[in-house]
């Protein structure tokens, strides 16, 4: 999987996530059913806080998209992507 990702910091202390996701061998146009972005904040190597994002997606035409709100119950210093993707068939 290839991830492309950005974490803005807003002025009230809220983060905004947005970027995209590429899965690798997956053809073209491939129908996507269900997608679902699960990521982690972590720090000092210990998982703080865990948030869902679900995709909205019909297929992989073009890499999946995603944009998340949150606001973190404390620093932290790396994230974590664990991704949900189902293909129709």
């Amino acid at each position: 999987m290839i991830v492309n990702f950005e974490i803005e910091e807003m002025p009230d202390h809220e983060f905004v996530l947005t970027g995209t996701m590429t899965p690798r061998g997956v053809p073209l146009g491939t129908p996507v059913s269900f997608a679902q972005l699960e990521f982690s904040l972590t720090r000092d190597v210990t998982i703080s806080d865990t948030y869902s994002v679900p995709i909205v997606s019909k297929d992989m035409r073009m890499p999946l998209r995603f944009k998340h709100h949150f606001t973190p119950s404390g620093g932290f210093d790396g994230v974590m992507f664990n991704w949900d993707v189902h293909y129709a068939k």
